[in-house]
């Protein structure tokens, strides 16, 4: 049976101070929640979780804040927050607005390698069915090691 950590407990490990994000003309709080890469064993290597909440502007807000995670592959949700926050101001009003980072993006242990290329080229090349770069895939992967327990 796996135990499961009370989310009150990994609340109050969550330290928030202000901070200004790119993009946004009000104040939020961002913090870093550390955790096991292996949710499961609950012991080895920790990474980080990155998290940036815009508190809400009622003086009597609603107890449910907004959570906003951003699709894959590999975007942040922290990143682009600044923009964000605007599209979610009817939420906003009333409710905390808090954009997580998930694991291998943005500012939670984000696994990215450098292809060669713009982000443009190596998706085109990818589209049309050229093959990529072997070693420079494998060079990636074993950057990767580093930092993160890769599946296959």
């Amino acid at each position: 049976m796996t135990s499961v950590v009370p989310l009150l407990t990994l609340v109050t490990a969550l330290q928030l101070t202000p901070c200004q994000v790119p993009g946004a003309s009000e104040a939020a709080r961002c913090g870093t929640l550390e955790v096991y890469e292996n949710r499961t064993a609950a012991t080895g290597r920790k990474i980080p979780i990155k998290v940036v909440v815009f508190p809400a502007k009622s003086p009597a807000p609603a107890p449910d804040p907004l959570f906003i995670l951003a699709g894959g592959p590999g975007q942040s949700a922290t990143e682009f927050a600044g923009v964000l926050i605007r599209d979610f101001a009817f939420a906003h009003e009333r409710r905390d607005v808090v954009f997580v980072d998930q694991r291998g993006t943005g500012g939670s242990n984000a696994l990215q390698c450098p292809l060669g290329g713009s982000f443009e080229e190596v998706v085109h090349s990818v589209a049309i069915g050229v093959d990529a770069d072997l070693p420079a895939v494998r060079a990636c992967r074993a950057e990767l090691e580093r930092k993160a327990v890769l599946p296959y």
